[in-house]
Formats: structure tokens, sequence, C-alpha cells
């Protein structure tokens, strides 16, 4: 999805498949320095980072067959992505401990 047009038919989030190139640029007047520099640091993805996402999970256990609604939607969704894309996408719901949504959402898209 995009909201004006400047790049076409390409996604607006940073994407592998369709990388966007960046000018250098420099700040032109004072007021667009920041207090603090811009980094492209990656973290490294630990258990704090699924915390979140196991408590919606848990949330969605509250009532009977939202888990199973989550597992459809995302599978119904994901089937269509590029086979790289699925096995990522699997592999980080394997890591959550919200039971076995990697596993569910791969066996229905099997």
């Amino acid at each position: 999805m995009y909201i004006n047009g400047n790049l076409g038919a390409r996604p607006n989030y940073p994407s592998t498949f369709q990388p966007v190139k960046h000018k250098n640029v420099s700040a032109s007047q004072q007021r667009e320095t920041w207090s603090g520099p811009v980094i492209s640091t990656q973290w490294e993805i630990t258990p704090e980072d699924y915390v979140q996402a196991d408590g919606f999970w848990q949330v969605l256990g509250r009532t009977p067959g939202q888990q199973d609604a989550f597992v459809h939607n995302v599978s119904s969704h994901l089937k269509n992505a590029r086979v790289e894309v699925r096995k990522q996408t699997y592999d980080m719901f394997k890591k959550s401990v919200f039971l076995d949504s990697g596993s569910l959402i791969l066996s229905l898209n099997s």
C-alpha cells in the first residue's frame, strides 16, 4: 500500500526484494539537526521481543475460537507469499512461546 504514488507499486516499507536507494543528504538548516545521530544498527532478537505477542496470544485464548481464527487469518494471507518469506515467518512464530502457532500456521499452508 502506498499513499501518494511516489514509489509506484513498491510497498511503503523497506524490502530486501526491491531495495530503495537513498541519496546522501546533509542538513540544510540548523533545525534539521537532531538531538542524536541516526544509526543503522540492527539489534538481535531476544525472548523479550516475544513477550507482547505471547500476551496477545493469551488474550485471544480468553474467547473460544479466537486463536484458531488468528492462525487461519495468518496462514490464509501467508500462503501466497514467497517461499523464503513463508519459512522466515514460520520460524518467527515458532520462536514464540504462544503454543505451536508456527506449527499450526505451517500445517494449514502445507
